[in-house]
């Protein structure tokens, strides 16, 4: 009866047994499961960390770069305000050789006959001195407009960077 009692508990036992057997199992394959996943997890958060280095890098770089463009900008604006003082200069200096040429007519107006030939060499003299001036201007005022077109274009350069900047 002991050999019996004996299958009999051990059947008992094993019926007993072999749910929690299978359920440890269960869990020591979800916990492997688990553990590997955490594994995957630390290397794709590894993965993102070297990506925000790499971007907080780039955008070190950005800022570097920024401030140099803000210091070129700054140089065209110094350059641009040179300019318009030279501007400024050649138009005072247009005035005064207007107001020059028109003291001259008068004096010219007094002259007498003899030296009437001397007069009309002058006045070419002048008219090719104020073809000069405007062409002089002319060209000064096409760098105006080259230079207001590189600022234009460095001022949308300095617009996308700020815009990568601020996504």
């Amino acid at each position: 009866m002991t050999n019996e009692l004996e299958t009999l508990l051990r059947s008992v036992l094993k019926d007993e047994l072999k749910p929690l057997h299978d359920g440890q199992k269960r869990l020591e394959t979800r916990i492997q499961s688990l553990e590997e996943k955490q594994e995957q997890t630390t290397l794709e958060i590894r993965g993102l960390q070297e990506k925000q280095e790499i971007t907080t890098s780039e955008v070190k770089e950005l800022h570097v770069g920024q401030v140099r463009l803000e210091a070129r900008i700054q140089g065209l604006e110094e350059k641009q305000e040179n300019t318009t003082l030279k501007i400024q200069s050649l138009e005072d200096k247009q005035d005064q050789t207007t107001q020059e040429i028109k003291v001259l007519q008068t004096d010219i107006r007094e002259l007498n006959a003899s030296i009437k030939h001397n007069t009309s060499l002058l006045t070419e003299n002048f008219t090719g001195i104020r073809k000069d001036l405007r062409i002089t201007t002319e060209e000064i005022r096409s760098d105006v407009d080259l230079l207001f077109t590189e600022v234009e274009s460095v001022k949308r350069k300095t617009n996308r960077l700020e815009r990568l900047i601020a996504k």
